[in-house]
C-alpha cells in the first residue's frame, strides 16, 4: 500500500527543492532537473511517492532519534560535527533524508540550541530563496531566450540569455555601519565562472528583497569583500533600473568587452 505524504521529506540544496526520500526506506524521488518552479517540482515529487511501496531494511526513525537523544544525554549538547565525530552515529546523509534540517531534528528530539545557532543557515536560505525568485523572473521576462543550468554538476545556477552569454548572479547582503550608511558582502564566484558576466542584486536594510540590481563586465573579484555605494567593485558596470534591461545591458558589455580586447 502507498505510503502517505506525511511519510515523504523534502530535500533542498541551494535553496532549491531537489528530491523527496521516503522515511520508511530511504528512496529518493528526483524532480525533473528542467523544472525550476517550486510548486510543479513538489507536484512531480508527490505524484511519483504516491505509486511507491515501501520496502524495508532502513534504520526506523524511532531507532535514529535514539541515538541522537543517547548522544544528547551523554555531551549535554548536540551539532552536526559532533554527530559527524562520534562513532555509531548515523550520517548526516541519513539524518537529513529521514527528518530534513537540523532545525526539524532538533524540535523532534526536543533540543533548544543556542539562540544564534541557525543564525548563518537561516541568511543562506534567505539569500538561495532570493536567486530562486530573480531567476524565476529572469525565465518569466526572456521566455524562450533564456536557459538555467548547473555547470560542472554544481549547484549553484547561472543563465545563458542568447546563444554566448553566460551571466552568473551574486546576492548581498547589506548591515549598516556605525554612521547608519550601508555596506554589502560580497562573496566571490567559483574560479570556472570568472570569464562570465556578473549580475550584483543588493539586498534593502532589512536582507528581505533585492532593492537595485548592477551588471558588471566579468566575475572576477576573487576575494571577499565588503563595499558600499560607489566602490570600484560596481565600476564598469551598468545599473538596471529594470529587469528588462538585462539583455541590452548584456549586449553593451560584451561589445564593450570585444572593443577592449582589440
Amino acid at each position: 500500500m502507498p505510503l502517505q505524504v506525511e511519510k515523504l521529506t523534502f530535500v533542498r540544496k541551494a535553496g532549491r527543492v531537489i528530491a523527496g526520500v521516503c522515511h520508511g526506506c530511504g528512496t529518493r524521488f528526483v524532480a525533473a532537473p528542467d523544472i525550476y518552479d517550486e510548486e510543479r517540482i513538489r507536484l512531480q515529487i508527490v505524484t511519483e511517492f504516491g505509486n511507491h511501496t515501501c520496502s524495508t531494511g532502513q534504520p526506523r526513525d524511532s531507532e535514529l532519534l535514539g541515538k541522537l537523544k543517547w548522544l544528547l544525554a551523554k555531551e549535554g549538547r548536540l551539532s552536526e560535527r559532533l554527530v559527524k565525530q562520534t562513532a555509531g552515529m548515523p550520517s548526516l546523509l541519513t539524518l537529513h533524508q529521514h527528518f530534513g534540517s537540523f532545525r526539524r531534528i532538533y524540535k523532534r528530539i526536543g533540543y533548544e540550541p543556542r539562540a544564534n545557532v541557525f543564525t548563518g543557515s537561516t541568511h543562506r536560505r534567505r539569500t538561495y530563496q532570493l536567486r530562486a525568485e530573480l531567476i524565476n523572473q529572469l525565465s518569466i521576462l526572456f521566455q524562450g531566450i533564456l536557459s538555467v543550468y548547473y555547470s560542472h554538476g554544481k549547484t549553484r545556477p547561472q543563465v545563458q540569455l542568447d546563444p554566448n552569454v553566460q551571466i552568473s548572479i551574486s546576492i548581498c547582503r547589506s548591515r549598516a555601519t556605525r554612521t547608519g550608511e550601508l555596506q554589502w558582502f560580497f562573496h566571490p564566484v567559483p574560479s570556472h565562472e570568472r570569464e562570465n558576466l556578473l549580475l550584483v542584486g543588493l539586498l534593502d536594510a532589512t536582507n528581505s528583497t533585492i532593492a537595485t540590481y548592477h551588471l558588471l563586465p566579468d566575475a572576477t573579484q576573487a576575494s571577499k569583500h565588503a563595499f558600499k555605494k560607489g566602490d570600484a567593485i560596481l565600476a564598469g558596470g551598468i545599473p538596471l533600473t529594470d529587469l528588462a534591461q538585462l539583455r541590452e545591458a548584456a549586449t553593451s558589455l560584451l561589445t564593450r568587452n570585444s572593443s577592449s580586447a582589440t
